[in-house]
């Protein structure tokens, strides 16, 4: 191996890219123990998709999650890669990284890198971990890139081949575990929301309480259907101008509200936002719900006193303000306002007022709020367990951090 340094008596301009590694490793330049070559685009005239000919990388567009994704070949090709060269994006999106799987033509967007002393999967792995290198040198004002010189004077801490090996094999293996666990996730979530449909579509059938009504000696007649003005208000309390310009109090945007799931997400202040004039007031314990693309069904109860955007309506409940909250949750709400008008896209006040609400009594709409509530809970820490899973990205980086830095051990 040439020129083998340590951070301690390096004098380059990237020594702020060192740090500590185990005493049997070695920091070397990349451009010292590889063959790095930046490709050159082939003519457009010979640019095909016909697969008869070389594949051709262009750039990160054309490259996968580990391997070339190839849509693109050439009659001509200039410069080649070959089988398990590391390809590296050195324009535009900087920093993606491929191990080639075969013979391909490779553009001015990517570098390839052939190496006989570095695994490599650990090259591509290291390449990865150490973006922010790639970050520091690009240039460019319409585009970054990153050159030839700065590949080759690129800091990589190299263990043995039999530690490189041991190294990205553990990589390989934790990575397609958080795969599996994200993968089971996303199914979990999907479950998650057709059993959140399932419940309320229970609950406003009257199916959800039907042992509660025989125990109780009573029947589905004693549901009615009434009026959303009977059972609502629709409270349009305007702020004004001025009132925006200095009140620091919660703005809440349809944004804000997610879909379907009844939970806010993070929202801004109303002090400064002025640029579309008047907002609405709304008070603690109101319904907000966003009124433009009503299928979305994006609607909270509001846990503070703030202002919302022009497109959140909030809403008084004259009774169970829960109950009526989880009903405007549900797939029959949206049913009966489609009965209201079929080619509805954004509500307006007269749209809520004349649409009608199949209601229990107050006893029955409790017993439904408790039931519900009792499975939105469990729910809610679910969906918190899940996202202790959901942060993959953070965990991969905390491996490849490990890996770099000699702590995952033979």
């Amino acid at each position: 191996m040439e020129s083998v340094f340590s951070e301690t008596n390096y004098s380059g301009e990237h020594k702020g890219f060192f740090y500590k590694i185990p005493s049997e490793w070695k920091w070397t330049l990349l451009g010292d123990i590889s063959d790095i070559t930046i490709g050159k685009s082939p003519k457009g005239c010979y640019t095909t998709t016909e697969s008869v000919y070389t594949g051709l990388i262009g750039g990160a567009s054309d490259m996968g999650e580990h391997t070339p994704n190839i849509t693109r070949y050439t009659r001509k090709p200039v410069y080649l890669c070959q089988k398990d060269d590391i390809i590296v994006a050195v324009r535009a999106t900087i920093g993606k990284v491929n191990i080639s799987d075969g013979e391909y033509c490779i553009g001015r967007g990517v570098a390839r890198i052939h190496s006989e002393q570095l695994n490599s999967q650990f090259l591509m792995y290291y390449l990865s971990y150490a973006k922010e290198y790639f970050e520091s040198v690009a240039t460019g004002s319409t585009f970054k890139q990153v050159s030839v010189k700065d590949l080759r004077n690129m800091p990589i801490p190299v263990p043995s081949l039999q530690e490189q090996e041991y190294i990205s094999k553990k990589i390989t293996d934790s990575f397609a575990k958080l795969n599996l666990a994200s993968e089971f996730v996303e199914n979990a979530k999907k479950e998650l929301e057709n059993l959140h449909s399932y419940f309320l579509i229970e609950a406003f059938s009257g199916k959800l309480t039907e042992s509660w009504r025989k125990e109780r000696g009573i029947t589905k007649q004693s549901w009615q259907k009434r009026k959303f003005y009977d059972v609502a208000e629709v409270n349009i309390v305007a702020r004004k101008k001025s009132d925006c310009e200095k009140e620091d109090i919660p703005y809440i945007t349809a944004g804000n509200i997610e879909r379907k799931t009844g939970r806010l997400l993070a929202c801004g202040k109303l002090k400064g936002k002025n640029e579309n004039g008047i907002k609405y007031s709304f008070s603690k314990n109101e319904i907000l719900y966003v009124r433009n693309n009503p299928e979305l069904s994006r609607v909270i109860i509001a846990e503070f006193d703030g202002g919302c955007s022009l497109e959140v309506f909030p809403i008084k409940a004259k009774e169970n303000e829960k109950f009526l909250w989880y009903y405007m949750l549900s797939d029959y709400f949206l049913r009966e306002l489609l009965n209201v008008n079929p080619s509805l896209s954004r509500v307006n006040r007269v749209h809520l007022e004349r649409m009608e609400v199949f209601m229990p009594d107050r006893r029955e709409q409790a017993e439904i709020v408790r039931l519900l509530d009792s499975f939105f809970e469990k729910e809610k820490k679910i969906y918190e367990r899940m996202s202790e899973i959901d942060e993959v990205e953070k965990m991969k980086e905390a491996i490849l951090t490990k890996a770099f830095h000699g702590e995952l051990k033979i």
